[in-house]
């Protein structure tokens, strides 16, 4: 992975960057990647040596790792023999050597505990999907995980799980922007215990779609989900000819068709769905068949204006399903007389 910096940036904080202590032990799959949508890890594996890192976008993970390095420091200093720092949990499944992390494990209290470092905004968007908790369901997979991979070693279950958080853009202002806001820059999460059968389950099925994916070429991967690509979804907003701001914005293609009709001399300007995670922290998004069809199928929908949609609009006024890249390309040669370049 080569890293990649702005001149100004310091040559020695880089070379602090570029440093990574992580070490897998040998083990095929940690309870990171597992959790990891097997498309990523598959690339990231066949395309390390190819793919390039701002530093930039290291700054938080750079930052997350510093607190842990701190905590963990400090806890070290009359340490109880049963509290485990940074133990490593191994099995083999599936003739693949699995292993897992945690943080801090308290065997005599049977407690596991992960560090996260993020934003105060993670539980509350967490909680407005109805995740009461606030923990993420990433959160929740890895330390079960943790629980399975502890009580094969320990022989007993570990029943208390924990998410401890740190808030890097925690403020004491007030007023606070939203109810529930963190009385502290930390707070201390509970996550839901699963039973044993249910994370050696998971275990397994995660396991199993990786192995798959092993074997199969780039452009064969499974596709990541949308929840996978932290996919926000595409509005469409009629403008008027010269003007900066939309009249109204719709979900829709079909509501921003019939708000046009309202509003003789708009047009309707797509404003296509982001993939957060693709766009902002996959290293290998350019070496992604999945998500560079999705940023060819963009460019050539904006080579359309809203009459061809119309046409693929049924009479009730709704698009009864997307037009596929074939029939947008023969779409546009009937139109233009002319082929849409790619």
């Amino acid at each position: 992975m080569e890293l990649t910096t702005k001149p100004s940036f310091p040559e020695l904080m880089k070379r602090a960057f570029e440093a990574n202590p992580y070490h897998n032990y040998g083990s095929n799959y940690s309870a990171t990647t597992l959790i990891m949508p097997p498309r990523i890890t598959q690339l990231e594996l066949r395309h390390n040596f190819e793919a390039k890192r701002d530093v930039e976008s290291l700054f938080a993970s750079f930052m997350g790792t510093a607190i842990h390095n701190h905590i963990e420091r400090r806890l070290w200093v009359d340490k109880p023999e049963d509290l485990k720092i940074e133990w490593r949990l191994v099995d083999r499944l599936l003739d693949r050597k699995i292993s897992g992390q945690p943080d801090i494990m308290s065997v005599n209290d049977r407690q596991i505990f992960d560090i996260k470092t993020t934003s105060v905004w993670t539980p509350f968007y967490t909680r407005k999907k109805g995740i009461a908790s606030g923990v993420k369901l990433e959160w929740e997979q890895q330390l079960n995980i943790y629980a399975y991979l502890a009580e094969l070693e320990f022989g007993f279950k570990f029943d208390e799980l924990y998410v401890m958080t740190f808030y890097r853009d925690w403020s004491d202002k007030t007023p606070t922007p939203f109810k529930d806001y963190p009385e502290s820059f930390s707070e201390l999460l509970k996550v839901r215990v699963w039973s044993f059968e249910e994370q050696k389950a998971f275990v397994h099925d995660r396991l199993a779609l990786h192995i798959e994916a092993e074997s199969l070429p780039d452009d064969r991967l499974p596709h990541c989900t949308e929840e996978e690509v932290w996919a926000k979804g595409s509005t469409y907003a009629v403008v008027k000819k010269g003007a900066k701001r939309a009249l109204r914005v719709f979900d829709t293609m079909a509501e921003a068709v019939k708000a046009q009709k309202r509003h003789p001399g708009t047009n309707i300007v797509t404003r296509h769905g982001q993939r957060v995670r693709c766009e902002r922290y996959c290293d290998v998004a350019p070496f992604c068949s999945q998500y560079q069809g999705h940023l060819f199928r963009a460019k050539l929908q904006d080579a359309f204006k809203a009459k061809d949609v119309e046409k693929a609009t049924n009479a009730r006024g709704v698009v009864s399903k997307p037009m596929s890249i074939q029939q947008m390309r023969s779409a546009q040669i009937q139109r233009t007389g002319k082929k849409q370049n790619p």
